[in-house]
């Protein structure tokens, strides 16, 4: 990768599928933003990636700091429209739970959002 912080498409999709790659600390900060947001939910939804819990991550936190924020909603209300194709359970569950919390703003909580509470809860509880 030429610049972790500033990783391309590909340089995003390659990490994801190397089984031994490690990423730096934050790094998901670095990557999760409206420009790389198709490409973060394709890797969400691939249960085959070996990283497909670190992109479960990065498309709630997504979701999070546009409501936390106030900004790109409506490019989220987008990307959830787009997301309606996708017949995998983590997703749908993300779906509702992002529609949910855009109705709702003041239900937002930031360490099931933003600190990867949805998507690594230990018991799975927060996936299924």
């Amino acid at each position: 990768m030429k610049d972790p912080w500033n990783p391309t498409h590909e340089e995003i999709i390659e990490w994801a599928y190397d089984k031994d790659s490690l990423c730096e600390q934050d790094w998901d900060l670095a990557i999760t933003d409206m420009e790389n947001a198709d490409v973060l939910l394709s890797l969400a939804s691939d249960s085959s990636c070996p990283s497909q819990s670190f992109f479960l991550n990065c498309i709630y936190l997504l979701v999070g700091d546009a409501i936390r924020s106030k900004k790109s909603v409506n490019e989220i209300i987008e990307l959830l429209n787009r997301a309606e194709k996708i017949n995998e359970p983590h997703i749908r569950k993300w779906i509702e739970r992002s529609k949910v919390l855009i109705e709702k703003p003041e239900t937002f909580n930031y360490e099931l959002w933003c600190d990867g509470g949805f998507a690594y809860r230990i018991d799975n509880q927060a996936r299924d």
